[in-house]
């Protein structure tokens, strides 16, 4: 800063003894004080120092330099007046406000991190850009179908994450935060040491003690969205647009994600419905109504063939897949249960006449014989062999449908 004034040193050489002052001496002796009406700068007694801040701009009233004889522009400048509105405010020698306190309503505007060492204590109501994220975070929902492997493994989800929050435009553009599918491979930073994490359509790894966030640019669209993993041994901060999706409890194997749910290792949860995959169930429906993340089980997308058939729990006599049954079956002599079966049979009497010729004469004379009634019982020889045979009961179809 230059200043064009005389100094002290300067001033006395002026006023020596013998020395008579000039009228130049006396004008240098006056401009270098300075003058409560020309200055605005007045102090009275028993009063403070009294300073009328400049009528331009923001009406700065008091620089702050570091040093006149190196700076070129003020460190701090103290002004009376921020985006019209009349109060006390403190900002930088480029003209960016960092603290402003509105006189009307005493409502204080920080632009820059606010680090408080010691407690606070909040009567009133919070709203902006912290208050949005908390609310992004309590509304979290989405994913689709959202799968765990387990620790050193991937977590999956098939849809996007959403966060519905409040006061549009300020915080989020289009009024929430969209967190893309895995399946889309974003890419994802480690935050210890910002390598690349690798995702693709099976998911991301996450290790034990891993948090998985999604970090939004404050006033941004729904898209504006980028991913870091951080680890609980290593140090880290995460700022109020830090959103979780998932973290990893080393100590049983879960994951927890931002939207509330747990899910223990090798298990799925579905639109918030926790269904472990391969979970088989009855499905009163039709076939094209199938909710998403199942299949029917035809045999195909990894699914038991189990049209037209029972299930039958596997044990001891049946193990798992076994196959068997028919729907119709004739029965064997072997499966018939042992028996025998009563006749009664009888003769009835038969008188017979008949005529021949006796063999000494060839002469042909009469004969008769008579048949008395005689009744019998007779029983069949026992056969079969009392083993069982199948029998299906009363039955209703339904689907059954897997767990993708």
């Amino acid at each position: 800063m230059e200043i064009n004034k005389k100094s002290r040193a300067e001033l006395k050489a002026y006023f020596v003894k013998n020395a008579l002052p000039t009228e130049s001496n006396f004008r240098d002796l006056i401009d270098a004080g300075l003058n409560q009406k020309d200055d605005g700068l007045v102090k009275s007694a028993d009063q403070p120092v009294q300073i009328a801040a400049s009528t331009a701009g923001d009406k700065p009233a008091i620089h702050l330099y570091e040093s006149f004889a190196t700076d070129t522009k003020p460190a701090w400048v103290l002004s009376l007046q921020a985006d019209g509105k009349k109060g006390f405010g403190i900002g930088d020698g480029d003209g960016k406000k960092r603290l402003f306190i509105e006189g009307a309503t005493g409502d204080i505007g920080i632009n820059g991190a606010l680090t408080i060492t010691g407690g606070a204590t909040i009567t009133g109501v919070m709203s902006g850009v912290p208050n949005d994220y908390a609310k992004a975070q309590y509304t979290l929902s989405g994913g689709g179908t959202v799968t765990w492997g387990g620790r050193g493994q991937k977590l999956k989800w098939t849809k996007r994450f959403i966060a519905m929050c409040a006061e549009q435009g300020e915080t989020f553009s289009d009024g929430h935060v969209a967190i893309s599918a895995s399946s889309a491979s974003p890419s994802i930073v480690q935050d210890w040491d910002d390598a690349v994490r690798a995702c693709d359509a099976d998911g991301v790894v996450l290790n034990d003690w891993e948090a998985l966030y999604a970090v939004h640019r404050p006033g941004g669209d729904s898209a504006a969205v980028t991913f870091r993993i951080v680890n609980y041994g290593h140090k880290f901060k995460a700022p109020s647009n830090w959103i979780l999706v998932a973290t990893v409890n080393g100590e049983d194997n879960t994951v927890k994600l931002g939207t509330g749910e747990i899910l223990a290792a090798k298990s799925a949860i579905f639109k918030g419905a926790l269904v472990p995959t391969g979970t088989i169930v009855m499905w009163s429906g039709a076939a094209a109504t199938i909710p998403d993340g199942w299949a029917i089980c035809d045999g195909a997308n990894g699914t038991p063939d189990l049209r037209d058939r029972f299930i039958v729990g596997a044990g001891n006599a049946y193990s798992l897949g076994a196959k068997g049954g028919e729907a119709t079956h004739v029965l064997t002599i072997d499966e018939m249960p042992s028996h025998h079966h009563t006749a009664l049979a009888g003769m009835g009497k038969d008188d017979q006449n008949f005529g021949g010729n006796t063999a000494s004469s060839g002469e042909r004379v009469p004969f008769a014989m008579s048949d008395t009634p005689n009744a019998y019982e007779e029983k069949t020889r026992a056969t079969g062999g009392s083993k069982a045979h199948e029998n299906r009961p009363p039955y209703h179809a339904l689907f059954y449908i897997m767990k993708l």
